[in-house]
């Protein structure tokens, strides 16, 4: 029972310790002001008792020690979304966590303004996602929430870089987000006044299990369908990110996401190809001679643009690379009638040509 001594762990399935919620109303209550010597004596044996929580003792159940130690760090007093986390855990299904922290992007003025504009406030969205390999963990030294995902998980960033990346280790979920578990940051519309802190800025969490992973990627990470989005809305990074985990999309969205590639590697192969051909007519103009200011000017114009669509070439056969271009088994029709591209052997050679090593 809560102001009671800790024991050690104990494996007593009997002992199902219950958090006193009026001992923490008072808690949340004392924090903010001074009280009476018997709440006061309350609050501190209950604060004993959550330093022994962190030093290693229990009260004999770790899931309720950690909704204690989270409760009372917030000075809550009243029932919190972080207690129906259990129920939904799966093992072997996918879990998905979705961090959402406001900030300021950009430089909002070299002197510090008294205010903030809208446009200079955005929303970071960090997704992670993982199988879940075993029930719930509890970190209660650290306060931290760990769902087992087999000692990996991928995650993505929002902004320049939303590739999916293998990460060592379980999905864990420190308090502060956890206090925000189930909301959403809305962007702004008014400025804000510039003495925001840490604490201060709009902060999200939301956990998604099983099929509700699924949904999510279908509806284009989308907590609910949009009317004005149809199939295409389909997230196909999703499928990128089941790979990285060893997992096995399902057929429809492997079928879409193969279709999604052929046609951006074709895109990619018909750009290749017309820059390939732009390089060519310039360089045989430059390789010839000249005879008059006129076909000088010509000829260090066709310098220029050889410089410039070599530099082209150069960054669409990055967006190749991102593909896989350079190991795969595609063969293109086109882009003229009569031609067949083996695509690998054509990057490749156009890569070593423009001086990049293929990997």
């Amino acid at each position: 029972m809560v102001g009671g001594r800790c024991k050690k762990t104990s494996n007593n399935a009997d002992r199902e310790p219950k958090i006193d919620m009026a001992t923490i109303r008072a808690y949340a209550h004392f924090k903010s002001m001074e009280h009476d010597p018997e709440t006061r004596a309350r609050v501190e044996q209950l604060e004993d008792q959550l330093r022994r929580i962190k030093a290693g003792e229990s009260t004999g159940n770790r899931a309720q020690d950690f909704e204690m130690l989270f409760l009372l760090e917030h000075y809550l007093d009243e029932k919190h979304p972080i207690q129906d986390i259990a129920a939904k855990v799966e093992v072997g299904k996918p879990v998905l966590t979705i961090e959402m922290d406001e900030s300021i992007h950009g430089c909002p003025g070299i002197i510090a303004p008294p205010e903030i504009r809208p446009e200079f406030l955005g929303i970071d969205t960090t997704l992670r996602l993982g199988i879940i390999s075993a029930e719930l963990d509890y970190d209660l030294k650290h306060p931290k929430l760990i769902i087992p995902t087999g000692g990996k998980h991928v995650r993505k960033y929002s902004g320049h870089n939303q590739t999916w990346e293998l990460n060592k280790g379980d999905i864990a979920l420190d308090t502060f987000h956890l206090l925000h578990l189930g909301e959403t940051p809305q962007h702004r519309r008014h400025s804000v006044p510039n003495t925001l802190r840490g604490f201060d800025y709009q902060h999200g969490l939301h956990l998604l299990f099983g099929e509700e992973v699924d949904a999510f990627f279908r509806n284009g990470c989308r907590f609910q369908p949009s009317p004005f989005r149809e199939d295409n809305a389909l997230d196909l990074t999703y499928v990128e990110a089941l790979r990285l985990l060893g997992q096995t999309p399902s057929p429809d969205m492997q079928k879409r996401y193969d279709q999604d590639v052929y046609e951006k590697r074709s895109s990619v192969v018909r750009e290749l190809y017309v820059i390939m051909v732009l390089i060519a007519r310039n360089e045989e103009i430059v390789s010839k001679r000249t005879y008059g200011w006129d076909e000088e000017q010509r000829k260090s114009a066709a310098e220029d643009r050889v410089k410039g669509h070599k530099k082209d070439m150069r960054d669409v056969l990055k967006q190749a690379e991102e593909l896989g271009m350079h190991n795969c088994d595609m063969v293109y029709e086109g882009p003229e009638p009569g031609i067949k591209i083996e695509v690998a052997p054509f990057v490749n050679g156009l890569r070593e040509k423009y001086q990049q090593k293929p990997k």
